[in-house]
């Protein structure tokens, strides 16, 4: 409803345009909306962590790094009315996981099943309503994870000159953040 009403005003005379972010990961807070952080602080930490059963998804993953100069390029260059995707590599989690052992060694997870995930994800909402305290992840969460998300950003390239930092390159930049933060394995 929000981008509908922004569209509406763009129409009418307002420099207004929408940029979408794909998956963010990177550097910076950890925070609920980013369980890929959590993710790797936890093999950082030397952990195992369990990984949606679906190696084949595709997801478009895009550095954080990016996705700030990707806003900023937008306000610059942007049109009016128009809508821009700030994403990065599309990847399945399969070569996901194998970028992430390659950078970080010795990372161990182990893969559950879409039915279990559903059931703990379930649990942690009745948590969340006795406790107020937020759930890790949610069954519509993993019902997201199981979905093919792959998209294109050759229009924010083409319009805004967005760049994308290759995937490697931002999980390295990423590990190395975490590793100063809460120490290596």
């Amino acid at each position: 409803m929000a981008e509908k009403l922004v569209m509406d005003y763009a129409a009418k005379g307002l420099h207004a345009l929408i940029v979408n972010p794909s998956r963010v990961y990177g550097p910076g807070i950890e925070t609920y909306s980013n369980p890929f952080t959590r993710f790797l602080k936890a093999s950082i930490k030397g952990k195992v962590v369990p990984i949606p059963k679906c190696p084949g998804v595709i997801a478009n993953y895009s550095y954080v790094h990016d996705v700030v100069d990707g806003h900023i390029l937008a306000m610059k260059y942007g049109r009016p009315g128009e809508r821009y995707i700030l994403g990065g590599e599309n990847i399945s989690y399969r070569q996901m996981l194998s970028v992430v052992k390659e950078v970080l060694p010795g990372s161990r997870t182990i893969y559950v099943p879409k039915t279990l995930l559903q059931a703990a994800g379930g649990m942690q909402l009745l948590r969340f309503y006795f406790t107020k305290k937020q759930p890790a992840f949610t069954p519509s969460a993993i019902n997201r994870y199981y979905s093919n998300t792959a998209f294109t950003c050759a229009k924010a390239i083409q319009d805004l000159n967005y760049k994308i930092t290759p995937f490697k390159k931002g999980i390295t930049e990423t590990i190395q953040h975490l590793k100063q933060l809460y120490g290596s394995k």
